[in-house]
């Protein structure tokens, strides 16, 4: 699983460590959160999971591993902030210039006005 095959770097350790920790409650089983999909196994209420920005839960033995060499969740590819300087710049080149995912990641970095838009 070579990191650099997919172009994106591992998520930074703050960001990881960041992470909150929840119990699985009750709603979460009758969810579209009902199972890791990292390893598709189903949640048992009470278990605890790692939530991700953007809400979406793994357990932690799967999601870490993934983090350590990627930066994006695994569903939905929210991407977290990495310790890597030239694709931080490059991403937030892309997204200021209206570049956004759209796999062109080529802007400068030199606009300092960013829309609101574009960071959502």
């Amino acid at each position: 699983n070579d990191p650099n095959r997919y172009g994106t770097p591992p998520a930074s350790k703050s960001a990881i460590d960041a992470l909150p920790s929840v119990k699985i409650a009750k709603n979460n089983l009758n969810s579209e959160f009902n199972q890791c999909a990292v390893c598709m196994d189903e949640f048992e209420e009470g278990a605890e999971a790692k939530q991700m920005p953007c809400k979406h839960l793994y357990h932690k033995d799967c999601i870490l591993p993934w983090l350590e060499l990627h930066n994006s969740c695994p569903v939905c590819r929210h991407e977290l902030p990495t310790d890597d300087p030239d694709y931080e710049r490059r991403v937030r080149g892309a997204q200021a210039t209206g570049g956004g995912n759209d796999g062109d990641r080529s802007g400068s970095g030199d606009n300092p006005q960013t829309r609101q838009e574009d960071l959502d």
